[in-house]
């Protein structure tokens, strides 16, 4: 299961994360993110439990770049 990472989850579903992340950085008008979307679906199913895969919509840009440096 992929995960929708906010601002507001972001401390929780990476940071203080039990298992590794996997993080896609994606933006909603980048046609090469939306090829990524089985892939990531594969791998989320594939390492269920062992591996977390969440997705950053980068068009959030200033919580970002304030907070990932």
């Amino acid at each position: 299961m992929k995960i929708r990472v906010t601002a507001k989850n972001y401390p929780q579903e990476v940071l203080r994360s039990e298992t590794p992340v996997l993080v896609e950085f994606f933006a909603v008008w980048c046609g090469k993110c939306a090829m990524m979307e089985d892939v990531l679906d594969e791998i989320a199913k594939e390492y269920d439990g062992r591996v977390k895969v969440c997705q950053i919509e980068i068009e959030d840009q200033q919580f970002w770049q304030q907070n990932l440096k």
